[in-house]
């Protein structure tokens, strides 16, 4: 399992001292991102975890040895992951199975992240090309800590059904 601000930021994320991205575990160096992502796109590593933690802002807000480690990630799990389909370091259908399947094997729910007849689907459309930015407009979270705050992203889910329900429409 990877942590995920660990796929694609590493250690000079933090140059002066950015608390927002102190995280646990913290980043570390372009090495060792490299390698996790291998690890992923080789299957050595079988899901992405989504570490999200989110910190007030009175947490956050302090010098770099007092901030409290963590940081909001539910939102830019997709973009992220597909950042590394784009850079050739995942294919889709990898990132997918990273995404879905292998987090529910790891949680031992194997029948998670399949479609089924006779049993309520739980799937989401994702549109890949769809630019957007972590703002104070698209954020869902109460906290605003994340190094990738207000940063260029591609890709976002449009349509979420759980339990047979639709439980996010972007459209709507």
């Amino acid at each position: 399992e990877a942590s995920l601000l660990n796929t694609v930021l590493d250690e000079s994320a933090v140059e002066g001292y950015d608390s927002r991205a102190k995280v646990f575990p913290p980043l570390r160096p372009s090495a060792d991102v490299d390698a996790v992502v291998a690890g992923l796109a080789d299957g050595t590593l079988d899901a992405i975890s989504r570490e999200h933690n989110p910190q007030t802002e009175l947490d956050k807000n302090q010098t770099f040895d007092r901030a409290a480690p963590g940081a909001i990630t539910l939102q830019l799990v997709l973009p992220t992951v597909l950042q590394l389909v784009r850079d050739k370091k995942l294919t889709l259908q990898r990132a997918v199975s990273l995404l879905t399947r292998g987090p529910s094997q790891v949680v031992g729910r194997r029948e998670l992240g399949r479609l089924q007849e006779h049993v309520p689907a739980n799937f989401t459309v994702i549109d890949l090309g769809r630019a957007w930015q972590l703002d104070a407009t698209s954020n869902k979270s109460r906290s605003f800590n994340t190094p990738l705050w207000e940063q260029p992203l591609k890709g976002q889910a449009v349509l979420t059904v759980g339990e047979g329900r639709v439980v996010h429409d972007a459209q709507a």
